[in-house]
Formats: structure tokens, sequence, C-alpha cells
């Protein structure tokens, strides 16, 4: 609507705040849904209102889109999957895939990604394989990609500005 958002700074600042708000708000109610597999209504309500509420998740992660807001929502759809009644073995793909994009955007998701790994390997052979097949393009585009901008494919911008402080 209004043209290239580098050309207007303040509805790219507003818009992103708004997707940014809107993804913490879809992460509390999906975590609501993965609570009440597990809680009654009351309960699952509390706790989604305390992640909301009173985490930094509300405070911080709605504030701008950073790579918090959309992670969040990302494990957040993605322990409803888990949680849900019937198992992850069922969403092993979609799982694969929502975890994938988590880490894309922050790196060390990849060990909630070996973690629902080994959880499918020890539960069922054919979902881990699954898993391991549907999450694989991610990874090599991860790979690729760091590969292209850090000079190797394990190295990510976290690292560099990790080193960029110890220097200092």
């Amino acid at each position: 609507f209004v043209g290239d958002l580098c050309d207007h700074p303040a509805a790219m600042w507003y818009l992103s705040k708004a997707l940014a708000a809107a993804s913490v708000a879809a992460s509390a109610g999906f975590l609501y849904l993965a609570l009440r597999t597990l809680l009654n209504r009351l309960s699952a309500l509390f706790l989604a209102v305390a992640y909301a509420l009173g985490t930094s998740v509300w405070t911080t992660s709605s504030q701008g889109l950073w790579q918090h807001g959309p992670v969040e929502l990302l494990l957040a759809i993605s322990l409803w999957l888990i949680c849900d009644g019937r198992g992850s073995a069922r969403h092993a793909e979609t799982l694969a895939v929502l975890l994938g994009a988590a880490t894309i955007c922050r790196p060390t998701i990849a060990l909630f990604v070996i973690a629902v790994g080994i959880h499918l390997l020890r539960t069922d052979r054919s979902a881990a394989l699954r898993y391991v097949v549907a999450g694989l393009p991610l990874a090599l585009f991860l790979a690729a990609y760091n590969q292209a901008s850090f000079g190797s494919p394990f190295r990510t911008g976290e690292a560099l500005v990790l080193d960029h402080a110890l220097e200092k």
C-alpha cells in the first residue's frame, strides 16, 4: 500500500511491530492448545497467560520483528503438534519444516531439533526418517548460507558477533 518499505521507515516500523505482536499472541494461543492436551482448561489458560504476560515474550519479543517472535511461534506450534493426542510421529514432516524454519531464524534451536529427532527415533523409526528427509532441505539451505556468508557451514552470525565481542 505504501510502495517500497525502505522509503517509508515509519510504516516499516509499525508493520514489523504488528507482525511481532501477532506472532507472540499466536504463540500464546498455540501454547494454550498444547497445554490443553495435558491440563484442564483453567490451568492451561493460567499458564498461557503467565507465558504471554509474565515473561519477556510480551515486553521484548512483541516490540519488533526480531528473531524472537517468529521462533516462539514456530516452537509453540511444534509443541502443540508434539503434545496433541495424535502423537508427533504423525506430524514428523510438519515438525521438520517448522523446526527447520525456527533454526534458520535462531540456530540454537538445533538442540530442540535434535531432541525431537531422538524422541522420534525412540518411538517411531519411520517417522524419524521422514523427519530427517523433510528437514534436510532447510538444513542444507542454512549450511549453504552460512558457508557463503561466514566461510563455514557451521559458523553463524551469532558466532561472528561473539567473536567480535571477545575481541573487545
